[in-house]
């Protein structure tokens, strides 16, 4: 099925996603369906194969990709994501800000990937902010370290269920998404944000199954000093 849905609202798009996934269980049948919607995908499949100009990436469960991607452009490609750009030295990352988080990978430079869900931020010189998101699958190591990045609120958009939250820090925009019933600083107020080191992925930026750099590294934002005082 080549993108069956791509012409249809969202609500109509949904209800047939539901539809089509019971039918494929009922049926017990293999069904192959190409999409360029990441969340179509993450909806539909059982598995998922992910390819970059001709190359397979990742073959896996949605959870899979999503929780434990196996290359930056997975990271990158499924999902809406957080980049941090650094270096990796003696086993520990470090952001272009001083964000020192554990790395499994060799040293030089990288990229720290983070999932918008799993940032939580508090006002600038609350201690008793919100903890960092509990049962979380978790990228890569299970050491109990948690980031933290101090930055402004640069824009708050309302989602219904959610909002979601652009803070402007020295490591370039962070996303972060709230529950509307978690109280939020406002546009302009300083916060810190923070997330636990196992749900960061730590790539290099170097491509090591082409032996050049990562052309996924150059949709990345810059890593500028973007927050205002």
């Amino acid at each position: 099925m080549d993108e069956p849905f791509g012409a249809l609202d969202r609500a109509l798009r949904e209800r047939l996603q539901v539809e089509l996934r019971r039918l494929h269980h009922e049926l017990g049948i293999t069904v192959v369906f190409v999409t360029h919607d990441q969340e179509e995908a993450l909806t539909l499949s059982d598995r998922i194969a992910v390819f970059n100009e001709g190359r397979i990436e990742q073959v896996g469960t949605p959870e899979e990709l999503y929780e434990r991607p196996a290359t930056l452009f997975v990271a990158r490609f499924i999902g809406e994501s957080n980049a941090l750009h650094g270096t990796v030295a003696d086993g520990s990352f470090v952001s272009h800000s001083g964000v020192r988080l554990p790395a499994g990978i060799a040293d030089g430079p990288a990229v720290a990937i983070v999932r918008p869900e799993r940032v939580r931020a508090r006002a600038a010189g609350d201690p008793a902010g919100e903890a960092s998101a509990a049962g979380s699958a978790g990228f890569a190591g299970t050491e109990s370290v948690t980031a933290d990045l101090d930055g402004r609120i640069d824009d708050v958009t309302y989602l219904g269920a959610q909002r979601r939250v652009e803070v402007a820090t020295d490591d370039g925009p962070v996303i972060l998404r709230s529950g509307t019933d978690i109280a939020m600083p406002g546009i302009g107020q300083p916060v810190r944000l923070s997330w636990a080191a196992v749900d960061t992925a730590i790539f290099p930026t170097r491509d090591e199954a082409t032996g050049t750099s990562n052309p996924w590294t150059a949709t990345l934002a810059p890593p500028t000093s973007s927050s205002r005082s």
